[in-house]
């Protein structure tokens, strides 16, 4: 390969071509072809100098490159263990002669490289179809304050997976956790599930209502701020459930999701003031 790129490198073809075009110019002003030979020779021998120059320059750049990513892995153990093994894997795969098989395998490992990317950014994105992926991410421990904004479906709270994050939030604001609910639904809604508000707010939780006709559409998001450092934003299914979590923790994403949070609490009242109203809608 270094032979290649001595002899077919851009360099060397753009010298080559000086060269030739010097002696034939020389030949043709002095009509000397021995003075226009040595010339052309000698434009010859800088370029592949130049080149070869160039050449140990791009294999030592590449050398500090591969050390570079040595020196890495090693201080990561996970990392020493799993890269090689993938590489065996992606080679086995494609001894294996099947065309469908390295195409996926090809998939796998873009898809994966894209998403270890959109961490580094601060972005990640989570199926939450099953109970434990909730447990380890919607129960995380907030350690000074959680702010939520709920228009999924409520009958969330009546399940296994509400029934679980009320405990942990019960158990948060006894650690001295300040939790701030915004409930976006309709009067009736709010009605139907006052059982559930008046929970939240016996436990500790600071209730705000507000109706989808009062905010805009823009306002009207699932999500979860933790410590007003990482948000939580839901992806809602056809039953008004969440089915993928996509987690942020880049600044940009967080300061938004706080100001979009402190903007809509001044559209929004306490429980205590839609009580009366709620009671009497219930009762009806």
């Amino acid at each position: 390969m270094a032979v290649k790129k001595i002899f077919l490198g851009p360099i060397f073809l753009i010298g080559l071509m000086i060269s030739i075009l010097s002696g034939l110019v020389t030949f043709l002003l002095s009509r000397e072809e021995v003075s226009s030979l040595i010339l052309t020779l000698m434009f010859l021998v800088l370029t592949m100098i130049t080149n070869l120059f160039s050449a140990i320059k791009e294999t030592e750049e590449r050398l500090i490159s591969s050390s570079d990513i040595i020196a890495a892995l090693k201080e990561e153990p996970l990392l020493w263990k799993v890269i090689p093994q993938i590489v065996n894997d992606y080679l086995a795969t494609k001894k294996l002669g099947a065309p469908f098989y390295l195409e996926e395998a090809n998939r796998t490992l873009v898809k994966t490289r894209r998403h270890l990317h959109k961490m580094a950014d601060g972005r990640m994105v989570q199926d939450i179809a099953n109970f434990g992926t909730v447990k380890m991410n919607l129960g995380e421990k907030p350690s000074k304050n959680l702010k939520a904004v709920s228009v999924a479906n409520p009958d969330f709270w009546r399940n296994k997976y509400g029934q679980y994050i009320m405990r942990q939030n019960a158990k948060a604001i006894k650690r001295g956790v300040d939790i701030t609910y915004v409930w976006i639904q309709d009067i009736d809604t709010l009605a139907e599930n006052l059982d559930i508000l008046k929970k939240q707010d016996a436990i500790g939780v600071k209730v705000y209502c507000t109706l989808p006709d009062r905010v805009s559409d823009y306002y009207q998001a699932h999500y979860r701020i933790k410590d007003d450092k990482v948000v939580f934003r839901y992806e809602l299914g056809r039953n008004g459930h969440a089915k993928t979590q996509r987690v942020f923790i880049n600044p940009v994403e967080v300061d938004t999701a706080v100001e979009d949070f402190e903007t809509l609490i001044k559209y929004s009242h306490p429980l205590k003031r839609y009580l009366p109203l709620l009671a009497k809608k219930r009762s009806a």
